[in-house]
């Protein structure tokens, strides 16, 4: 990301998050790139646990770059999105500490499993996302392997749920 650049905010329908990404990218606009990060977790279908990549931001998809109101009135053309936050006039853009919190947790576009173990009846994060997020969870669902944090987002906080996975302790 060049220091110029900014990172805007595009409320989309959930669900429908990778679909208007990629009609996004076929638009091939020069000034706005979209950006989808997403997070792995785990999912229990018919009794099979499955691992599945899905938004971090439910609903939300960030456009790199900078800011033309005629690009943007062609994103907003593409079936399931909403609205920019902040609107098309004064749209809003992530603060630097933002960029680099979502740029640290979800490398390579990707928020992986954070590796923890179990001490009694309390978790202990060795590594991963949840290790910089470690002041900011709310609840942790054992059994779903999953915790819910508080990450920044345009000056408000949005509730994420990240996933984990055990580690075994080798004595």
């Amino acid at each position: 990301m060049h220091s110029k650049e900014k990172w805007f905010v595009l409320q989309v329908i959930s669900n429908r998050e990778n679909r208007i990404t990629d009609s996004i990218l076929k638009l091939n606009l020069p000034n706005l790139n979209p950006f989808l990060p997403q997070k792995k977790i785990k999912i229990k279908k018919q009794g099979i646990v499955k691992d599945v990549i899905v938004p971090l931001y439910p609903g939300y998809i960030f456009l790199i770059g900078h800011w033309k109101q005629e690009t943007a009135k062609k994103i907003l053309q593409i079936q399931y999105t909403v609205k920019f936050i902040g609107g098309m006039n004064s749209p809003g853009f992530l603060k630097k500490e933002e960029v680099e919190l979502i740029s640290k947790i979800a490398r390579d576009g990707v928020c992986s499993y954070s590796q923890v173990v179990s001490e009694g009846n309390k978790i202990k994060i060795i590594s991963g996302p949840l290790k910089e997020l470690e002041g900011q969870i709310i609840s942790v669902d054992r059994r779903k392997q999953r915790a819910t944090v508080f990450l920044p987002l345009l000056n408000t906080n949005v509730r994420v749920t990240l996933g984990f996975e055990f580690m075994e302790i080798k004595n």
